[in-house]
């Protein structure tokens, strides 16, 4: 077993590996990058943070790759925001959909979370909902729907 590094500008406060364990993805305050686990190296595949229009849905507590689709990756943004990446758009702004439901910090994004909010954003389903459209009304009708 070989040892492998990458320096980085920022310090990382979470990892994810795809699950084929051929891609890692880093996120911190400073730092949100994708990249390919070769034989002998690291080779950085998307930068995140990039562009002009940076704010703290870019500074990341927590990530997750999404089981279904390998292009999605989901971030839990220091600013209460769950955030939905696509590393597959072909402009450099990568984010797909931002939820924003309360405004402490969230630290925590799961399976079962990324893949709603990617079932969500696939069908385009519009919910009987407040007209907040938070996550917390999202989730709240789902819960709501399975038990009736």
């Amino acid at each position: 077993m070989q040892t492998l590094k990458a320096t980085q500008e920022g310090s990382a406060n979470a990892l994810a590996l795809k699950r084929e364990n051929t891609h890692v993805v880093i996120a911190g305050r400073n730092v949100f990058k994708v990249f390919a686990i070769e034989e002998t190296e690291f080779i950085e595949t998307c930068n995140l943070r990039v562009g002009k229009n940076l704010n703290l849905n870019f500074s990341c507590n927590d990530v997750a790759w999404n089981v279904i689709d390998d292009a999605i990756i989901a971030t839990a943004a220091t600013n209460g925001a769950v955030v939905i990446w696509n590393i597959n758009k072909p402009s450099r702004a990568k984010q797909e959909h931002v939820f924003n439901d309360h405004k402490r910090t969230v630290n925590k994004v799961g399976l079962y979370l990324l893949i709603i909010c990617y079932i969500l954003i696939e069908i385009q389903l519009e919910l009987p909902i407040s007209r907040g459209g938070g996550l917390g009304s999202i989730l709240s009708f789902i819960s709501l729907s399975s038990i009736v």
